[in-house]
């Protein structure tokens, strides 16, 4: 029942519900406490409303449900960036990327930390690999960016 409320939630994000979503991803952990993607999907969430310890709250919970779960580092690492926490990001970015060589989301955003961070050469070879594992937006940042 965990995953049918999880996904309804996941689809009135989509659709920019995010007060449902919210609700229907907390009703996911309540039907399944180990939940690793609920937590991640909810945290994910706090992260875009601005809610940043709850965020990290169920990211972490995430973690430590299942370590080898990529997208909880990227989002954490998500986090840790827009709090300038740029050591922590990378840190978190390169877990993501370690874990699943071909996780597109990760590159592109360690590429943005990294451009933060002075190191140019960097960014542009995870936006290179972000793009050539699908991410359009990743175009935007080596035309800008990248030689």
């Amino acid at each position: 029942m965990a995953f049918v409320y999880n996904n309804l939630a996941s689809t009135y994000r989509k659709s920019g519900n995010n007060e449902k979503a919210l609700s229907y991803y907390t009703l996911a952990i309540s039907k399944d406490i180990n939940y690793a993607l609920a937590y991640n999907n909810r945290g994910s969430l706090q992260i875009d409303l601005g809610n940043s310890i709850e965020a990290l709250s169920d990211i972490e919970k995430a973690i430590s449900l299942d370590d080898r779960y990529a997208p909880a580092y990227n989002n954490r690492g998500v986090l840790h960036h827009q709090n300038k926490k740029y050591t922590k990001a990378l840190a978190d970015f390169d877990i993501a990327i370690k874990l699943n060589s071909n996780y597109a989301k990760a590159y592109l955003n360690r590429g943005i930390t990294r451009q933060m961070t002075r190191n140019e050469d960097g960014a542009c070879n995870d936006w290179s690999k972000a793009k050539e594992l699908g991410i359009k937006m990743a175009n935007k940042y080596l035309g800008n960016d990248c030689e």
